[in-house]
């Protein structure tokens, strides 16, 4: 029973979309890469939500999230958004009715 209870939860190693090594550890607040000199950093609360492992997975994976719902903007209104990793490794909204954009395939 002792062995059992001494356990550390693991945390899943990822690449890393700034520098590319494998490096990115997923934690409760944050998602960053552990090289010093990267400073890649994702927060895992956005508008009022808490991003899932997937969801931080998708984004430093593919560059984009799943439609996310439920987000609370500053003035109380909830609203459904896309992150999206930019070139410069910052994430930004993508919003689901946005009009016009040319999607890669």
């Amino acid at each position: 029973l002792l062995s059992l209870s001494s356990e550390q939860k693991s945390y899943p190693v990822y690449r890393c979309p700034k520098c590319g090594q494998q490096s990115v550890g997923i934690y409760a607040k944050v998602a960053k890469c552990r090289h010093e000199s990267c400073g890649f950093h994702v927060f895992r609360e956005v508008c009022g939500i808490h991003l899932s492992e997937d969801n931080i997975r998708d984004l430093i994976g593919s560059g984009r999230t799943p439609i996310l719902k439920g987000l609370t903007s500053k003035a109380g209104k909830k609203f459904n958004v896309r992150l999206v990793l930019g070139e410069d490794y910052i994430t930004s909204f993508e919003f689901e009715n946005k009009k016009g954009k040319q999607r890669g395939r």
